[in-house]
Parts: C-alpha cells; structure tokens; sequence
C-alpha cells in the first residue's frame, strides 16, 4: 500500500526549533529556517554550516567504508558471509511487521496524549513493603521486565530502530528496494505521520511509578536513534529513499536537538558526570549534524572534550561509574558514547580522541584501560554483574576500531573469546 506523503507529512515547527538551538548554544537571536538550511546544503555557491561532504552521507556509516564492505561481499567473502546473512534474515523479517508507533501504548502516559515516549526506569521495582507496590524501589543492576511491557515504548522504540537499521543496510548491499521502502516506511510511521508521531521530547522517559513520571536519565533511551539516521542518510544517499520523507525526519530531529538544549531534562542530562552526560552530548551532536548544523555540532563536541577532565582519570579509569553493580559495563558503555564523538570529531576536523585535558585521561585512555580487561574480566577490581559485559566490550573494541588502529583493540577482541559474527557492526567496515 502506497503512502500519499504530499499529503501526510506534517508541517512542522523546524524554524523555531533552530531559532531556540541558536539561542540556547551560541546567543544568536535569529536562526535560518531547516528549509533555508537543506537548501543551503544542495546549494554549492552558498554558504552552508556543514560541508557537503558531511551532508551526503552518513555519520558513523562512513560511505567509503560500506562501498568496500559492498564489494568485498559481491566477491562472496566468506568472512562478510555470517553477519550479512543474519542481516538479511532479519530483514526479510522486519518487511513483516506492522509499522511501530508511540500510539500503541493500551493507555497513554501521565500528559494523556499518546504521542508521548513513555518508559520505565531500569533498575526501579515495586515496593516490597507496600500493598500496591508504590513508590518503587531502586535495585541497581537488576533490570525490570516492566520495561518492556506494553503500556511503556522502550521496547517498541528499539525494534523500530533496529529494523529501519537492518533493512537500510539490506537495501543497500543488495540493491532491493523492498527493503529500502520498508525502511521509510516505519521511520515515517514513528517519526512523521501525525496519527502516529512521537512527540520530540522525552518528558515522560523513565519514569518512576509512584515517585516521579520522567526523569532526566530518560534521555538515554533515545541514543539508538543515530542509527535512524544513518539509515535515512544512506538511502537518500543511494536514491532510495523518499526525499521530502527524510526531509521530514531531519525536521523531527531539529525539534528534538531543541528540547535536549533548552529543556530542563536536556540541562541536568548534560550536567551529569558518567554515561548520562556522554551519552548527552554524543545524541546532540549527531542530531546537529543530520540537521545541518555543523557549527553547533562542533560546539558540542568540545563540550564533550571537556567532559573528559571531568570524567576520565589519567590511567583511563571512570570514577562515575566504579561505584555501580555493573561498574566494568559502564566504563565500556561509556566509552561507546565517547567513541561516537571521537569518530564525528574526525569528520568535523575536532580532535576528542587523544587529546587530554588539565591532567586527566584522554578517551584512548578509557578505551585501552577497558581493552586491557579482554580475556580477564574476573580480574577487574570493582564489582561487576552482568551477564553481557563481554558483547558490551566487544561492541566498544567494534567501534573503537572507527578511530584507532592501533594493535591494541585488535588483540583484545582476540582475547575477548566473544562470537559477534552476525553483530551488523562488522558490515561497516570498521576494521
């Protein structure tokens, strides 16, 4: 079934959103529209905040890199074959799914509107000592399966992701466009369509039954998102993709990128000291970029150097993170947010990756302190619970690989003893 987009894409506030991105960052007390901006970036002869060469493609996909992945696996290399054959697996069953939507909550959260994000705190369980279980009780490292029910959109919101992702990189190495259709489909059933849109903000994530409806830590929730764009930006990127229905979701996205900057939540994200606060600053800056802003983009990635002074101790260690039950989890998963901005620092000629700060550690630091415990996590000092920490090392040495080639991250996925073969992450070319 065709969708008549002409029709259904919602105007939207986009203006506005950029005048507030403009005055919350760098005091400017006018702001071109997001149409002035997309047709600034098509428009050689103008002035534009990003280059093209950043516009037209990807962020964290870098289009070099997957035009090789695509050969290697038109040559049937074998060593490609186990994680593009699980790709397409899970493509082939994302084309079957009904479109994912913040309206299928069975009730809507406490504004009323069911185009709010509504989810549930992690580590927060009912209360023991209560008759009807409020006000729920932290247990950290302990995850509710609440969270992924169905009155909350945790769960919804992550297939969503994942599936755009996986039929975006299915479109793209094999040249069907059921996948790449697929795919725009589902963003602008989330993203666009006005019966079915989130709302861009996340007034209600994470919220504590009993204590609170939404926290700041809700922010975190909405990180997977990069992969949205992604998606989007290769499959225009390929024409194959709707341009007006792109066009669309960057509009979402400079709204959204408003609300984490000027909104309370956004202000106290930022202001944290571990993963809340990286994870901040790597969601905004990657939202600046598929806006089109690069200038404000470049502003938060400084911003997440000088997060590091405050965060990373000189042998690489996270203080804000070695007091959590899952304390080893946390500094790679830290890292990962660390890493996002070191490879779009690269991009935009800011160098993160390296660089220290007043006599603090660097993000190489962190990633090689993390790396060192490949093969001897038993041995790491502080507690540690989980039951996926290894994926969540591997998933960071994947990504570090992005901006250090050093032998170092190579040898410690040798040692890790951890089988990602079907991970996408090793069909983004980041070895």
């Amino acid at each position: 079934m065709s969708i008549n987009y002409k029709k259904r894409i919602r105007r939207t506030s986009a203006h506005v959103a950029f005048r507030a991105l403009a005055v919350a960052i760098i005091g400017l007390s006018t702001a071109p529209s997001f149409s002035d901006i997309s047709a600034s970036a098509q428009d050689s002869s103008a002035q534009t905040r990003c280059e093209p060469a950043v516009l037209n493609t990807p962020i964290f996909w870098e289009a070099d890199r997957l035009a090789n992945v695509k050969s290697r696996l038109a040559a049937n290399d074998t060593a490609l074959m186990p994680s593009y054959k699980a790709l397409l697996a899970r493509a082939d069953e994302a084309l079957t799914v009904v479109p994912y939507s913040v309206t299928d909550k069975t009730r809507p959260g406490p504004s009323g509107d069911l185009h709010d994000y509504v989810s549930l705190s992690r580590y927060f369980w009912p209360n023991p000592n209560t008759e009807d279980g409020l006000p729920y009780i932290r247990k950290d490292g302990q995850s509710n399966p609440e969270i992924n029910g169905v009155d909350f959109d945790r769960r919804r919101s992550q297939h969503m992701t994942e599936a755009v992702r996986d039929l975006s990189l299915a479109a793209y190495f094999s040249g069907d466009k059921r996948y790449a259709d697929k795919a725009v489909r589902l963003a602008y059933t989330w993203f666009v369509d006005e019966d079915t849109r989130m709302n861009p903000n996340l007034k209600f994530a994470q919220g504590v039954p009993g204590q609170i409806p939404g926290r700041e830590f809700g922010i975190l929730d909405t990180r997977i998102y990069w992969d949205v764009m992604d998606s989007m930006w290769l499959l225009q990127s390929a024409d194959m993709a709707n341009e007006k229905v792109v066009n669309a979701v960057r509009a979402w996205f400079a709204n959204y990128g408003a609300w984490l900057i000027t909104s309370d939540f956004g202000k106290k994200a930022k202001s944290k000291t571990n993963n809340h606060g990286s994870f901040y600053d790597a969601q905004l800056s990657h939202t600046l970029v598929f806006a089109g802003r690069c200038d404000l983009a470049k502003k938060t990635l400084k911003s997440g150097l000088d997060r590091t002074k405050k965060q990373i101790k000189k042998n690489g260690l996270l203080p804000g993170e070695i007091g959590r039950t899952r304390s080893l989890f946390y500094h790679a998963f830290n890292a990962e947010a660390f890493l996002r901005m070191a490879h779009l620092g690269q991009k935009l000629d800011v160098e993160i990756y390296e660089k220290r700060k007043g006599g603090a550690g660097s993000i190489k630091d962190t990633v090689h302190f993390v790396a060192s415990y490949a093969g001897r996590i038993d041995e790491w000092p502080y507690e540690e619970i989980s039951t996926d920490v290894k994926k969540q090392i591997w998933v960071m040495l994947k990504e570090a690989q992005f901006v250090d080639d050093g032998p170092e991250i190579t040898e410690a996925l040798d040692r890790l003893d951890y089988d990602g073969s079907e991970n996408y992450l090793n069909l983004l070319g980041g070895e």
